[in-house]
């Protein structure tokens, strides 16, 4: 008697478990897709003083970004050297600049001018 009892304990917290999972992957999804993004027909011009990657998302002065699939991987090159690092190896301030129809965001940073392909990226990301 106490095991069957046991399982109708169980079995709503199970369905409850999944509910709030599901509703919380939802809010995550609909979060990023209202939120500005970085695309190939926009120009952006941003001072940047503060950026962090969490949860796979790029925050930006505070502000999420949907960068579709820059991370804090991303490896952005040296404009004059061909030098690369990594996206979170830049310390701010620092301008982010991509022109309109152009795949290519620049990182520019005192005498420094780094320079990242948003088109290998979101290929990267999605697998191919």
């Amino acid at each position: 008697m106490k095991k069957k009892n046991l399982y109708l304990l169980y079995i709503p917290l199970f369905i409850l478990g999944i509910v709030y999972l599901y509703i919380m992957n939802k809010r995550d999804i609909d979060k990023r897709n209202s939120a500005p993004k970085i695309r190939f027909e926009d120009t952006l011009n941003i001072n940047v003083q503060k950026i962090s990657f969490e949860r796979n998302d790029l925050f930006i002065n505070g502000k999420i970004y949907n960068a579709s699939g820059i991370s804090s991987y991303s490896r952005v090159k040296n404009y004059h050297s061909g030098d690369s690092l990594s996206l979170d190896e830049i310390n701010p301030p620092f301008d982010l600049r991509k022109g309109k129809n152009n795949d290519t965001l620049f990182v520019i940073q005192r005498a420094n001018t780094y320079y990242l392909s948003i088109d290998k990226e979101v290929k990267f990301a999605h697998g191919n």
